[in-house]
Parts: C-alpha cells; structure tokens; sequence
C-alpha cells in the first residue's frame, strides 16, 4: 500500500511479478498494459506523498496465494485496486493489479427557508 501511495517505484518493482497483468481504466474502457508501462508513468510522475488514506480487506488467504481488496480514498474520488498475489520461495509477488476509479457523489446542500 505504500508502495502505490507513494509512487515508489524501485518498491513496486520488487513486488509486481514479472510476468505481473495489469488492467486499468482507459478512454475505451479497461485496457492491460505491461509491467515496463506502469513503472515507466510512475516514475515519470515521479515519488510522491499522495492526498489518500488506504484501506484493505483481504478477500482469501492460503499459504501461497492471497487476493486483497485496497481502497485509496483520496478527496474527489476512490482508487479501487484489487491484487492476486502468489508467493514465491519467501517472497510474495502481485500477479495480477486491477484498478478502478469511483467518484464519490457531490454532496447535497440543503437550503433552509
């Protein structure tokens, strides 16, 4: 979570896979793109501390597998990602990042008479 949070790449590097999918939402809809791609806009956009505050559950859990859901809540919207990750040897590895972006609903004003 930290990692993503602040665009740390040399971090993600370590734990995307890499044969890692990753899907992500684009101008048509849900595209994959590559492990090179992502780590190459991150660090593009270089290291930074995001305005988000995460929050995980985990969804399944065996000894060598784990799926988890994370959510970036940052002030306009919710980054969802949702990660497979296996373990290898004593590592664990992202095989697969989805990520999904939510608006969060502008907030009602009542006026008062």
């Amino acid at each position: 979570m930290q990692a993503q949070r602040n665009n740390d790449v040399p971090q993600l590097r370590k734990l995307l896979d890499k044969d890692v999918r990753i899907l992500t939402p684009g101008k048509l809809g849900e595209i994959e793109i590559s492990k090179g791609e992502y780590l190459s806009f991150l660090q593009q956009v270089g290291k930074l501390d995001q305005d988000c505050y995460p929050q995980y559950e985990i969804v399944k859990l065996t000894p060598n597998t784990a799926e988890v859901n994370i959510d970036f809540a940052y002030p306009d919207f919710v980054a969802k990602h949702s990660l497979t990750m296996v373990k290898k040897g004593d590592d664990w590895k992202i095989i697969q990042l989805r990520k999904l972006i939510e608006t969060e609903p502008a907030p009602v004003t009542v006026m008062q008479q």
